[in-house]
C-alpha cells in the first residue's frame, strides 16, 4: 500500500483540538477502527528537470486498509503544580497496540508517549509487517537489477521492520482567544525512523506497493494548519509531509544517479466531517513530488537504473478515512 493513504496524524490533529477545550473526564481506554480507501488517477512520466506532469487517466489503481488500535492513557501528576493547571492538566503516559491489514499485508504496531504538557507529545514505537501478492498485486518483493522488475518474497519469512521516535507540537488559537469560532490549529511533527526489509539481498524494495525503497535511517516531518468549527463539517486545511532518507548511501552503487538523498513532499488540502460522537469521515485530495529522471520511462520498475534529473510534481489520489471509535 502507498505510503500514508491517509496521513495518520490527522488523529492527532482531533487531539489538538481538544488539548485545550475538553472539560470532561476521558476513559483511560481507547478503542478505535479506522479504514481507509484511496483512489489513484494516472499521470503518465514527463522526463526532465522540475516540471508539472498532468493526470492522463482517471482510474489508476484503489487501495484500502483496516487498523485496529487499543491505547491505554495513564495520567502523571507533576509535582508542585496545581491540578487544574491548564498546561498540564493532561499529562499522561499513553501505551498504544494496533494491527493493521490490508489485501496484501498484516502489521502490528506497538507505541508509547508522553504529553509533558498540553502542547508537547513524544513518542517512540516499532511496526514489524509481512506481504504477500494478490490478483499480480506485490505486498513485499526486492528489486532484480537484472530483470529491472521487483520479484516477490516469502511471506512470514521476509519481514518490514521500523522502529520510530518522534516530537509533535500542537497549537490551538482558542487557548488564548476562548469561543467555539477560534480554533485555529498548528501542528508539527518530526520523525526519526529506522526501516529495513529482512530476508532479502535487494538494496532496494516494495512495501505495501510502495517502490523504490531502502534500509536506512529516515525522516519524516509533517506540518498542519487547519480550522476546526462547530457542527458536521469540523475541520477544513493543508497539510504538508516531507520525508526521506538521512544517508543517500542507503542506495549503495545507484546512490548518485538515483538520488538517493532526494526529498519526497506530499502536500493535502482536508476536511473532516463528524458524524456523530463516535464516527468521523475525513477526506483529502494529495499532490506529490516524485523523482524525474533525464530518460524517458513507462514503468516505475524502471527508475532505480535511470538518472535523476529533477522533481516531478502530480495529482496522486483521493484519500478518504473513516474513524469509529469504540
Amino acid at each position: 500500500m502507498k505510503r500514508h493513504v491517509i496521513v495518520l496524524i490527522l488523529s492527532v490533529f482531533l487531539l489538538s483540538g481538544a488539548v485545550y477545550a475538553q472539560e470532561t473526564e476521558k476513559s483511560p481506554l481507547d478503542l478505535s477502527l479506522t479504514t481507509d480507501f484511496a483512489w489513484y488517477t494516472a499521470s503518465a512520466y514527463c522526463q526532465g528537470s522540475t516540471h508539472y506532469a498532468p493526470v492522463t487517466g482517471f482510474y489508476d489503481q484503489i487501495q484500502a486498509r483496516t487498523v485496529l488500535n487499543a491505547s491505554y492513557r495513564v495520567p502523571v501528576s507533576v509535582p508542585f503544580v496545581a491540578e487544574d493547571n491548564m498546561l498540564f492538566k493532561d499529562t499522561n503516559v499513553t501505551f498504544t497496540g494496533g494491527l493493521e491489514l490490508t489485501p496484501v499485508s498484516l502489521m502490528p504496531k506497538a507505541s508509547v508517549s508522553f504529553t509533558p504538557v498540553a502542547f508537547l507529545v513524544f513518542s517512540a514505537g516499532v511496526t514489524a509487517g509481512t506481504g504477500w501478492d494478490l490478483s499480480g498485486i506485490q505486498g513485499i518483493a526486492g528489486y532484480n537489477t537484472e530483470t529491472q522488475k521487483y520479484d516477490s518474497l516469502t511471506p512470514f519469512k521476509t519481514w518490514y521492520l521500523c522502529g520510530y521516535a518522534n516530537g509533535t507540537f500542537m497549537f490551538d488559537t482558542a487557548a488564548l482567544w476562548p469561543g467555539d469560532w477560534h480554533h485555529i490549529i498548528v501542528v508539527a511533527n518530526y520523525e526519526v525512523e529506522y526501516k529495513t526489509l529482512t530476508g532479502t539481498s535487494s538494496t532496494v524494495w516494495d512495501w505495501q506497493t510502495t517502490k523504490g525503497c531502502a534500509d536506512g535511517w529516515q525522516y519524516d516531518q509533517y506540518y498542519l494548519l487547519g480550522y476546526q468549527m462547530p457542527g458536521i463539517v469540523s475541520l477544513a486545511g493543508v497539510s504538508a509531509e516531507l520525508y526521506g532518507h538521512y544517508a543517500a548511501s542507503d542506495y549503495g552503487d545507484i546512490a548518485d544517479s538515483f538520488s538517493g538523498g532526494f526529498m519526497t513532499i506530499e502536500i493535502s488540502p482536508l476536511m473532516q466531517l463528524t458524524l456523530s460522537n463516535r464516527d468521523t469521515l475525513s477526506a483529502m485530495l494529495n499532490f506529490k513530488a516524485r523523482r524525474s529522471f533525464t530518460e524517458s520511462h513507462t514503468s516505475e520498475d524502471e527508475e532505480p537504473l535511470l538518472t535523476y534529473a529533477g522533481r516531478e510534481w502530480y495529482f496522486q489520489r483521493l484519500g478518504l478515512r473513516w474513524k469509529h471509535t469504540f
